[in-house]
């Protein structure tokens, strides 16, 4: 069997990055939010901001509860592979001990 090597650092910044784009788009709103038909210029325009935004709203919670969950897998990932490391150390060394002996 191969070694196998994991980049447990890699995981936590993919981790951290997931969960900062997640925040960034829990700040996305609708782009005319706060205009009116003065500064838009159009009914129909802003009309058509309205119906993306309520679209977008849906999408945008979905798209951020799974990136939560991608986010969670991959931070368990991480903590599992240096439970794993952890514990592979101690049993090498009380084996290590107790052949000594």
């Amino acid at each position: 069997m191969g070694d196998q090597e994991a980049d447990v650092g890699r995981m936590r910044d993919c981790a951290r990055d997931l969960r900062r784009i997640r925040e960034a788009l829990g700040d996305q709103a609708n782009p005319a939010q706060g205009y009116g038909v003065d500064e838009i210029g159009s009914q129909l325009i802003l009309q058509r901001f309205d119906d993306f935004e309520s679209n977008w709203r849906i999408r945008r919670e979905q798209l951020m509860g799974e990136l939560d969950a991608l986010q969670r897998i991959i931070a368990g990932a991480a903590q599992s592979y240096e439970e794993l490391d952890r514990a592979l150390v101690d049993a090498l060394r009380r084996s290590d001990e107790g052949n000594s002996s």
